[in-house]
C-alpha cells in the first residue's frame, strides 16, 4: 500500500506537470531520444556519457556553469531513463512505476534503521519516512531528489547494519561506495556534509568515545578544512562555490524565493 502510494503521487506529478519545459517531462523526451540512439547508434550510446564539449574539458567539479560534471546529473538520469524506455516501451507513467520501485528501497532503510533505534513507533515511523506529503510528491516524481533519498538512505541502513549487526561485509561497502558516488554525483554539497557525518559516527561507536566530543571535534576538523582547502588545493574553493550557488538561485526567473535572503560572502565571517 505504501509503494502504491508512492507510486500514485509520481503519476500525479507527472499529470499536473505535463506541459513544455517542466524537468520531469524533459527528461523524458530526451530519454527518449537516447532510446533511440541506442538502435541507430550503440556506440555512441554507451559512449556519449563521457563527451565534454567545454574548453576546459573535465574540470569545474563543483562549478554550475559550463561544467561537464554540472551537466552529468541530468546526463545520468536522462540515461537511467532510456534504460526504463526498453520496458516501457517509451511510457512516461510506467516509467514512474520503474523509477518509485528503484528509490523505494531507500524508504525501506530508512524505515529498517528508525524502527530498531525507536520501538513501538512503527505509525509514527511510517507517517515520517513514506507520508510526509512534500517527500511523497517530490520523492515519487521522476527527478533527482528521489534519487538521492534511495542513496541516502541504502548509506545509513548499511552503516547502522554494519556498526550494530554484521560488521563491514564487501557487500555492505559496496552499497555504501556505490552510494555515496551517486550522492556525490547529484548533490556535491550534501555528499560533503554527509561524509563528516558518517566519520563521526562510526569513529564514536568503535573506539567508544564520548559521542558529544567526537562529533564536536570531527566537525570543527571538517569546518577548518572547509574554509581552508584552497591553500591545500587551489582550484578548490568551497565556501566560494556555496556562494555562487546561493547567487545562481537567486538569479532564477521562477524557481526563487520570496523570503529575504542575506548574500552569502564566502567567508567564516560571512557563513556564520
Amino acid at each position: 500500500m505504501l509503494f502504491l502510494c508512492k507510486v500514485a503521487a509520481g503519476l500525479l506529478s507527472g499529470f499536473i506537470t505535463q506541459h513544455p519545459g517542466t524537468d520531469s517531462w524533459g527528461y523524458h523526451n530526451d530519454a527518449l531520444k537516447e532510446y533511440h540512439l541506442l538502435f541507430s547508434n550503440p556506440k555512441e550510446y554507451f559512449t556519449n556519457l563521457f563527451h565534454t564539449g567545454y574548453p576546459g574539458g573535465y574540470d569545474g567539479l563543483f562549478t554550475y556553469k559550463n561544467s561537464y560534471w554540472n551537466d552529468l546529473k541530468t546526463n545520468l538520469i536522462i540515461k537511467l531513463l532510456s534504460f526504463f524506455h526498453i520496458f516501457s516501451g517509451g511510457n512516461f507513467y510506467i516509467n514512474v512505476i520503474l523509477y518509485n520501485f528503484l528509490t523505494f528501497f531507500g524508504n525501506i532503510g530508512l524505515f529498517r534503521v528508525f524502527n530498531q533505534v525507536y520501538k513501538q513507533q512503527k505509525k509514527l515511523l511510517v507517517a515520517v519516512v513514506f507520508l510526509l506529503p512534500s517527500l511523497l510528491y517530490y520523492g515519487s516524481a521522476i527527478h533527482k531528489d528521489g534519487l538521492m533519498y534511495a542513496a541516502i538512505g541504502v548509506v545509513i541502513y548499511n552503516t547502522y547494519q554494519a556498526l550494530h549487526i554484521t560488521g563491514f561485509t564487501f557487500k555492505r561497502g559496496l552499497f555504501i561506495f556505490f552510494s555515496l558516488i551517486i550522492i556525490f554525483l547529484f548533490r556535491t554539497f550534501v555528499f560533503i556534509a554527509i561524509i563528516p557525518a558518517l566519520t563521526a559516527l562510526m569513529i564514536a561507536y568503535k573506539k567508544k568515545y564520548s559521542p558529544a566530543i567526537t562529533f564536536a571535534v570531527v566537525y570543527f576538523i571538517a569546518i577548518i578544512l572547509f574554509f581552508n582547502l584552497h591553500y591545500l588545493l587551489p582550484p578548490v574553493n568551497l565556501p566560494v562555490y556555496v556562494a555562487e550557488r546561493q547567487a545562481d538561485f537567486l538569479g532564477l526567473a521562477k524557481a526563487n524565493t520570496t523570503i529575504q535572503i542575506n548574500l552569502l560572502h564566502p567567508d567564516l565571517c560571512g557563513f556564520f
